[in-house]
C-alpha cells in the first residue's frame, strides 16, 4: 500500500510494496484443515462495528473509538487504522522471527525510495509468513469488501524493511486494478511498541492543490505501532509518502500490498513543471568582462580546446575553482546575510521536487553581487564561452536564438527533485535534440544537491506501461552506472543531456 509502490506516474512508487503477480488468478494454495494461527481481533468482527463502519465510509464521515483503536479520517482522503487486529501477539514475534532470518530481501533504491523489500509473500514458503498471506487472502479480503462496499478480486503483499536513512518519497497509488491498500506494523519490541517522531518512519499525508497535486507540508502523519493495521481507499487524492527512518536502533517493518478489484482503472497523473525560473531569448545584451567572473585558468585557448576534447568524449566535465573566489565570496555573505529576506519559494508539486527556488522574476529583491551573477549567467559572453567549451550552436553565425532555463536553488534536509525524463521536459520546441546542463555551485555544504544523470529508456508509452505494473519498476536504469554530481564551491559542471539521459537531485538526508 502506501507505503512500498508504485504510483500512476513514473514518480509514484510506494511503501506498500507488493508486487505479485500481474493477473487477477489466485494463487492456487491448498485449502488447509487447521485454524489460522493468525486471527482477527473479535470486536471488528462485530455486526455492529461492521455496521457502523461501512455507514461512515460510505458517507465519508468520520469514525472514531478511542477506547477500541478505531481512527477513520476522511482527510485528506479516507484511511483507517486499527489498533490490535491480531488477536493473540504470539503469532506476530513469530513472524518477526521468519522476516528477519528467513525472508531474502532486495535492495529498492531509484530517485524517490530506498529500502528492502522481499517477494511476493504468495510465493514463500515460511510457515508463519505463508498463514499471514493465506489470513488476508482468505479472511481479511472478504472482512475488507464488507467494511468498503469494494468487489474484491484478489490480494498482493509482501514485507518492507527501512533501516536508517530509508524514505519512499510522495506517490498515490493510482496503478492498475488496485482498489485499497493496506500496511500491517511489525514493532514487537518492548521498548518500542509505538514509533515517535524523532524515530521517523511515519507514514505521511498530503492534501491537493489547485492542480490535484500535492504540496508541503504534510498534513498528518500515522507512526509504526505494533499490531497496527492502517487501510485506505486507491484514489487520485490519496497522495502520502514513508518519511526516513531516523532511528540507529530499530527498523521499520511492515506487510504491506493491496486489496485488487475490477472497475475503471487508475488514470495516468501528469504533473506539469510550474518552476520559477528565468528563460532569455536570445542572452541579455548587458557587456560583461569574463575575467572579473571566471578563474584565467579557463579562459586560456589551450584550456578551452582541453575541455572541449573532454566534453566531445565524455559528454560532460567538471570545472572547479571555476568562479572567481571574491566574487564566489562576496554572493555567498549575501545570500547568508539577507537569507531570511530573500523569496525564496517552493513552486513545484511535492511529487516532483521539494527544494526552494530564489523568485528570480523580482531582480529588485536580489543582492547586488546576486542580481549581477544571474545576469552575468544570462550574458552573450558567457554563451559564447560555452559554446568554445561544447561547439553547440550558442553563439556565433549559426546560433538560432540561444536561450536559457535559469534557477537558483537552496538545499536542505528533505529536499529532492525527482526524475526528469528527457531533455524534451526542458526544451521548447520539437526539434531541440538535447539540453547542455551547466551546474555552478556556490558551495558545497553536506553534499547537498547531488545530481545523478542516468541512462533510460526515452519511451514515454514503455513508462506507461510500466506505471501499470505491479512489477517492480526501479526506474528502467540502464546497467552502465550513473554519473554523480557532486557539489564543490565555486565548480561548474557541465553535462550535455539527449533525450535518452534523465536526472534527478539526490535526497537530502535529515540524520
Amino acid at each position: 500500500m502506501g507505503d512500498d509502490g508504485q504510483g500512476a506516474s513514473k514518480n509514484d512508487n510506494m511503501e506498500t510494496g507488493a508486487h505479485g503477480p500481474q493477473d487477477n488468478a489466485m494463487p492456487k494454495f491448498k485449502l488447509r484443515k487447521q485454524e489460522s494461527v493468525f486471527k482477527m481481533h473479535p470486536k471488528y468482527k462485530s455486526e455492529d462495528f461492521l455496521a457502523n463502519f461501512r455507514d461512515s465510509w460510505a458517507k465519508c464521515s468520520p469514525y472514531c473509538d478511542a477506547k477500541s483503536g478505531i481512527d477513520l479520517r476522511i482527510y485528506p482522503f479516507k484511511l483507517c487504522t486499527l489498533q490490535d487486529f491480531v488477536s493473540e501477539e504470539d503469532g506476530i514475534e513469530n513472524l518477526m522471527n521468519e522476516i528477519v532470518n528467513e525472508v531474502e530481501w532486495k535492495r529498492l533504491h531509484t530517485d524517490f525510495l530506498e529500502f528492502h523489500q522481499s517477494p511476493d509473500l504468495s510465493s514463500v514458503i515460511s510457515d508463519y509468513l505463508r498463514e499471514f498471506y493465506l489470513y488476508l487472502r482468505d479472511e481479511v479480503m472478504s472482512w475488507m469488501e464488507r467494511l468498503t462496499g469494494e468487489k474484491l478480486t484478489h490480494v498482493s503483499a509482501s514485507c518492507s524493511l527501512y533501516n536508517t536513512g530509508d524514505r519512499l518519497l510522495i506517490h498515490n497509488d493510482c496503478v492498475s486494478d488496485r482498489r485499497i491498500a493496506y500496511v500491517f506494523y511489525l514493532s514487537p519490541w518492548e521498548v518500542v511498541k509505538t514509533w515517535t517522531d524523532s524515530m521517523g518512519g511515519a507514514l505521511e499525508l498530503f492534501k491537493e492543490d489547485r492542480e490535484n497535486m500535492p504540496n508541503f507540508p504534510p498534513i498528518a502523519k500515522i507512526f509504526p505501532r505494533n499490531n497496527q493495521f492502517l487501510f485506505f481507499h486507491v484514489n487520485s487524492k490519496s497522495w502520502h509518502q514513508v518519511g526516513e527512518v531516523l532511528s540507529f536502533d530499530y527498523p521499520r517493518v511492515t506487510i504491506n500490498g493491496w486489496f485488487h478489484g475490477p472497475g475503471k482503472k487508475h488514470p495516468i497523473v501528469e504533473s506539469s513543471s510550474n518552476w520559477d525560473a528565468s528563460i532569455t531569448n536570445p542572452a541579455i545584451e548587458k557587456p560583461f568582462e569574463l575575467s572579473e567572473w571566471i578563474n584565467g585558468e579557463y579562459l586560456e585557448k589551450s584550456t578551452k580546446s582541453t575541455i572541449q576534447n573532454h566534453i566531445e568524449e565524455h559528454s560532460q566535465i567538471s570545472l572547479h575553482k571555476f568562479l572567481n573566489p571574491i566574487k564566489l565570496t562576496s554572493i555567498l555573505e549575501e545570500l547568508k546575510k539577507d537569507s531570511n529576506k530573500l523569496p525564496w519559494e517552493i513552486k513545484s508539486s511535492a511529487c516532483e521536487r521539494n527544494c526552494e527556488s530564489l523568485n528570480l522574476n523580482s531582480p529588485e529583491f536580489l543582492p547586488e553581487n546576486t542580481a549581477e551573477l544571474i545576469e552575468f549567467l544570462q550574458s552573450r559572453e558567457f554563451f559564447h564561452l560555452l559554446h568554445e567549451y561544447t561547439e553547440l550552436d550558442l553563439s556565433g553565425k549559426n546560433a538560432k536564438s540561444p536561450k536559457c532555463f535559469l534557477e537558483m536553488q537552496r538545499w536542505r534536509p528533505e529536499c529532492y527533485t525527482m526524475l526528469v525524463n528527457s531533455a524534451a521536459k526542458d526544451a521548447t520546441s520539437e526539434d531541440e535534440a538535447g539540453v547542455l546542463d551547466a551546474i555552478l555551485y556556490l558551495n558545497d555544504f553536506a553534499e547537498a544537491g547531488t545530481y545523478i544523470y542516468v541512462a533510460q529508456k526515452d519511451s514515454k508509452e514503455a513508462d506507461q506501461e510500466s506505471a501499470m505494473s505491479d512489477e517492480e519498476d526501479e526506474g528502467d536504469f540502464e546497467e552502465e552506472g550513473p554519473l554523480i554530481i557532486q557539489p564543490k564551491s565555486g565548480a561548474l559542471n557541465l553535462v550535455y543531456r539527449n533525450a535518452d539521459m534523465a536526472r534527478f537531485g539526490a535526497y537530502e538526508h535529515r540524520r
